[in-house]
């Protein structure tokens, strides 16, 4: 769940005035590791909004077929198939 960017900055303040991580976690009813993955991002990155966009990649069939073309090709240079001059004729 994507919480705004407003509760975030709650959250950072309460854990700020020396609240602990299982206590603003209880009173805002979201868990633990997301509020250690605020106070985490905030240190590391300097962020406090949630993110727009997810970091996954769609692989669509064009990228699957091509990934399967690879492995075959591999499999049949391992085999010899299809090279010149080897093999029975």
């Amino acid at each position: 769940m994507i919480y705004s960017k407003e509760r975030r900055a709650v959250v950072l303040a309460l854990c700020d005035a020396g609240r602990g991580t299982r206590e603003v976690a209880l009173e805002f009813g979201v868990s633990e590791s997301w509020v250690r993955r605020v106070k985490q991002e905030r240190r590391e990155q300097a962020k406090v909004a949630p993110k727009l966009t997810r970091d996954r990649r769609h692989v669509g069939p064009a990228c699957r077929l091509a990934a399967y073309e690879g492995r075959r090709e591999a499999r049949r240079d391992a085999a010899g198939i299809g090279r010149v001059g080897r093999g029975r004729a």
